[in-house]
């Protein structure tokens, strides 16, 4: 019945017969044989199948109605749905989210460069302060390794000239 595997039944009937025994129709003997149904059943002839009371007590199985496979089926399609629906509102609230701190994000970042492009420079010219004192002292150092008392001439040239750049900068800063 079907592509899906089948299962085995077992049923268990109360036989209230004095004889002990049950009667079967031939259709049954056939599917419990494995034989195939022939076009032709007859449902009235029954066979008679001795019962063995000797076994021990009866097993009673009752039937429950269980769900099917489309049910089933149905049932953990609904539930994915529901989950799916879920996470993609979840997400969706992230991305709302996510694009208005985006938004602020640039506000900030465009209010910044603008402050930052009315500003004035700090200093007169775009390169720094006393390079040709620092390239001296460095050169010094690359000549004397091993004896940076020989460049004490090149350093003080370099922080009178620091010095007296910072004291213009901050005179430019008061007047200002």
């Amino acid at each position: 019945m079907g592509s899906g595997t089948s299962r085995t039944r077992k049923i268990t009937l109360d036989n209230e017969d004095a004889s002990k025994v049950i009667k079967v129709s031939d259709d049954v003997v056939q599917r419990l044989k494995c034989e195939p149904k022939s076009k032709v059943s007859s449902v009235s002839s029954q066979e008679v199948v001795p019962f063995d009371s000797d076994s021990g007590p009866v097993p009673i199985y009752y039937y429950e109605p269980r769900l099917t496979s489309l049910q089933f089926q149905q049932d953990k399609n609904q539930a994915l749905k529901r989950n799916d629906e879920y996470w993609e509102k979840r997400i969706k609230d992230l991305e709302n989210c996510h694009s208005e701190m985006h938004k602020v994000m640039d506000g900030e970042y465009n209010k910044a460069i603008t402050e930052l492009s009315q500003e004035k420079k700090l200093y007169a010219c775009d390169t720094p302060p006393c390079q040709m004192s620092k390239k001296k002292v460095l050169d010094c150092y690359k000549k004397y390794p091993n004896q940076s008392m020989k460049c004490l001439k090149e350093v003080e040239a370099f922080t009178a000239c620091v010095d007296l750049q910072r004291s213009i900068l901050i005179d430019a800063k008061a007047a200002s």
